[in-house]
C-alpha cells in the first residue's frame, strides 16, 4: 500500500486523497449499513464503533499508511468525525440538528484541509 505521508511533490489532489479517511469512513458506513434504520436500537453501538474507528484511525495512518505528520492525522480524524456525522442525517435530524450544518462543514473542511496542511520534512 502506498504511502499518504504529503510531502512537498504532493499535488493539492494527492494531498486532499491522503486527508480523506477512506478506509475507517468505508469501515463506519459498512456496520452503519448492518443497522436497522427504523430503530435508535442501536445509537450506542454505532456511537462506540465511531469511537473505536477514530481511535484506530491514528494507528492505522501511521502503521499502514506510513504517515508521521500529526497534524496530518489530526486533519484526518476531524475529517472522519464529519463523515461519520454525514452518514448519521437521520439521527441527526431526530436530535433537532439539521444535517446541512454538517454536511456543509464537511465539504468546507474536506476542500480546504489541503491547503493548511504543511508537506512532511524528513
Amino acid at each position: 500500500m502506498a504511502s499518504r505521508e504529503i510531502d512537498a511533490g504532493s499535488s493539492y489532489s494527492d494531498r486532499l486523497f491522503a486527508l480523506i479517511p477512506a478506509e475507517i469512513t468505508a469501515a463506519y458506513t459498512a456496520i452503519h449499513g448492518l443497522v436497522d434504520p427504523t430503530t435508535d436500537r442501536y445509537d450506542l453501538l454505532l456511537f462506540f464503533s465511531a469511537i473505536v474507528l477514530l481511535v484506530f484511525n491514528v494507528p492505522y495512518l501511521r502503521t499502514f499508511q506510513k504517515v508521521t505528520s500529526y497534524t496530518q492525522i489530526a486533519f484526518t480524524c476531524g475529517a472522519f468525525i464529519f463523515w461519520a456525522a454525514s452518514i448519521e442525517n437521520r439521527r441527526l435530524y431526530e436530535l433537532g440538528i439539521d444535517p446541512i450544518y454538517v454536511s456543509v462543514p464537511l465539504i468546507l473542511y474536506t476542500l480546504v484541509a489541503p491547503f493548511l496542511i504543511k508537506p512532511a520534512t524528513s
